[in-house]
């Protein structure tokens, strides 16, 4: 299992869907230097979990990466059809992308 820190969550989605590439990369380059299957390879054996806002950055990775679309996705608890959130946090970019 693997837990990347893509940063605060009240920060633009696209820049975490970019900082979670960055990681998938940097995994993807370890197993290359070790001889091992690259990701996308292994991508019936990966499962994306994103937790609400998680899964937002998931599903744009996705849209941004389309090598990532292999990938199984469970999100749990994420806005996708809007949230509430973005009536009082309107000010936020993060906000006003969901």
């Amino acid at each position: 299992m693997l837990l990347p820190d893509v940063g605060w969550n009240v920060q633009d989605i696209d820049l975490h869907s970019e900082r979670l590439h960055l990681f998938l990369q940097e995994q993807n380059a370890k197993l290359l230097k070790e001889n091992q299957p690259t990701l996308t390879s292994l991508s019936d054996k990966i499962v994306l979990l994103g937790h609400s806002m998680g899964g937002l950055i998931i599903l744009n990775l996705q849209r941004l990466h389309p090598e990532y679309r292999k990938f199984r996705v469970i999100s749990l608890g994420s806005p996708l059809r809007g949230s509430y959130f973005t009536l009082i946090a309107f000010f936020l970019k993060c906000a006003r992308q969901m």
